[in-house]
């Protein structure tokens, strides 16, 4: 799903911010926290003092997790060059690597495979992830400068190289390093630690000797079992939080908080603030479930089913295919899979782009991960606008899992979204209808100045079009709006009684939803929502209800 526009949220002046400042060329040495992973392999090191732990993006699986100056910044290299400094934990096991995608696989794993990287080795990660490695210069090539056997405690085996990053074309003059360690555990896994670094001769001499300190912290540790006293019930749900416990045992500073059908990570220490986040979701998702209710989730889902079946008998001489579709069946259901819901929530702004929020947004739900990650904004546009993206994006999680992965039309899930976004908490901890503030004003001037598309044009805009290339070349933010009043108008214009009202508009939506769980085809979804319907009537009283109401 694509991630919430910051702007829709925020004044524009908070989105420029200072510029990212320039770090000294003081090399990370080895402080007195220690990360250390007892699940899977049993290590530990002294963390970089005053660096922060971040786990590792979705698909990257050789990541252990990353860490980053406390202080984030750039350091400068030479001629306007700049570095990003970082620190990554690597796993590599060329055994798991070679394990065979398993063909009677979900299609919810099958989607995961696409996007997930394994490298067998070290060399072959580096050559893959060149793009990645935090220079502001592109890297062409690499090449291993110096290969050195470290002396260890005990019989742990490591060995050091350092490779060059040579620039592309257009900076072919640029050089950075890449300092690793790779320790041997066994005789086919091992861990690598590795740091980018300045290449220049005078900054390199002082960087050398405290990562090789840093190195040398390096040790075994036994493997504990996680405590699994907490977990509930059994099936999906107690396989994540089995999952989620044994994540966050290895990723310091980072703590799980267990709801009834949600699992909260988070890297923020206030305990209020992550209480009211579990409030605010347990209490949306039942709004969401009002207009939305269990059982057309489970008839999306047996509709899928059929679907899959029927092109399983027409596919006979795919085994595969018919393997997959056998598969379905046995897969937890789509009401079982939304209690696992997972949301990240970072503690800042600036710890939500560490971690992988793109540039511009303020919170987002990605199906493949199937995490949805915001941030506390108290310190920016202030926590109204979390709670705004919170609603937002939660009902993009709870609707893939309602449509077990049937998709429906953009205006119909973005202007949903936006429509529980206006929901505000009252006091007996229940939400209460209300009007999106930032949606609003911008679809009130637009209407005024008669700087909006059609709705019938609206109804039938593609993705692309929604997102980016419509007639009026609008911002993207304009759709939003019109998508967010359009829905509002039809959830709320009966109660409210909205001049020149029909009767027949009322079931607008709930037909779409029907025929789109009976067809899973957007195209007649829309043609059967809006057939027989006057669209300028329609138009007029949805201006005229927009207009008036506050």
């Amino acid at each position: 799903m694509r991630p919430l526009p910051l702007l829709a949220i925020t004044a524009a002046a908070a989105l420029c911010g200072p510029a990212q400042p320039l770090l000294g060329q003081t090399p990370p040495v080895p402080g007195r926290a220690w990360f250390e992973e007892t699940v899977e392999y049993g290590f530990r090191f002294k963390a970089p003092k005053d660096w922060q732990f971040f786990p590792r993006e979705f698909g990257q699986e050789n990541v252990l997790g990353r860490y980053v100056p406390g202080r984030e910044g750039q350091i400068q290299l030479d001629k306007g060059v700049k570095m990003a400094p970082r620190c990554w934990i690597l796993a590599f096991d060329p055994e798991r690597a070679q394990e065979q995608a398993d063909p009677a696989r979900s299609q919810r794993e099958a989607m995961k495979e696409r996007v997930t990287r394994y490298f067998p080795s070290f060399d072959t990660w580096l050559e893959a992830n060149q793009k990645e490695l935090g220079l502001s210069f592109g890297v062409k090539e690499s090449e291993l400068v110096s290969e050195e056997e470290l002396k260890l405690k005990g019989k742990l085996r490591g060995t050091e190289r350092i490779y060059e990053l040579r620039g592309s074309p257009q900076n072919e003059k640029q050089r950075a390093h890449l300092w690793t360690t790779e320790y041997y555990l066994d005789d086919t896994r091992s861990i690598a630690l590795t740091f980018n670094a300045p290449a220049a001769r005078r900054d390199w001499a002082k960087w050398r000797s405290p990562l090789r300190k840093l190195a040398r912290t390096f040790s075994r540790r036994e493997l504990k079992g996680i405590d699994t006293s907490e977990i509930e019930g059994s099936g999906a749900r107690a396989q994540k939080h089995k999952e989620l416990l044994a994540e966050v045992a290895a990723n310091p500073g980072w703590q799980l908080i267990p709801t009834p059908n949600y699992f909260i990570l988070s890297n923020s220490d206030d305990g209020d603030f992550l209480k009211e986040i579990a409030i605010r979701l347990e209490a949306i998702r039942e709004q969401y479930e009002q207009e939305f209710p269990a059982q057309k989730a489970l008839a999306a889902y047996e509709a899928r089913l059929v679907a899959r079946g029927a092109a399983g008998e027409q596919d006979a001489a795919s085994a595969s295919a018919d393997q997959e579709a056998r598969s379905e069946v046995t897969e937890p259901s789509p009401l079982e899979l939304s209690r696992c819901s997972v949301v990240r929530v970072c503690n800042n702004r600036q710890d939500y782009h560490r971690y992988g929020g793109p540039a511009g947004s303020a919170g987002y739900w990605w199906a493949v991960s199937e995490e949805l990650v915001i941030y506390d904004d108290k310190a920016v546009g202030g926590r109204r606008n979390t709670w705004g993206v919170l609603h937002h994006e939660a009902f993009h999680q709870f609707i893939f899992y309602f449509f077990a992965n049937l998709s429906p039309g953009t205006g119909f899930n973005e202007g949903n979204a936006d429509f529980y976004s206006g929901f505000k908490l009252n006091k007996r901890k229940r939400y209460d209808r209300g009007r999106a503030p930032w949606r609003n004003s911008v679809i009130k001037e637009e209407i005024r100045t008669d700087h909006i598309v059609s709705l019938e044009e609206l109804v039938g805009m593609t993705q692309k079009q929604y997102y980016g290339d419509n007639p009026l070349d609008q911002p993207r933010g304009s759709r939003y709006a019109q998508g967010w009043s359009f829905v509002y108008f039809l959830r709320t214009g009966k109660k409210n009684r909205a001049a020149g009202w029909q009767e027949e508009w009322g079931a607008i939506l709930d037909t779409y939803l029907d025929t789109l769980i009976a067809t899973g085809k957007i195209e007649e979804a829309t043609e059967q929502a809006f057939a027989g319907v006057d669209w300028e009537a329609l138009e007029e009283a949805w201006e005229t209800y927009i207009l008036k109401g506050k």
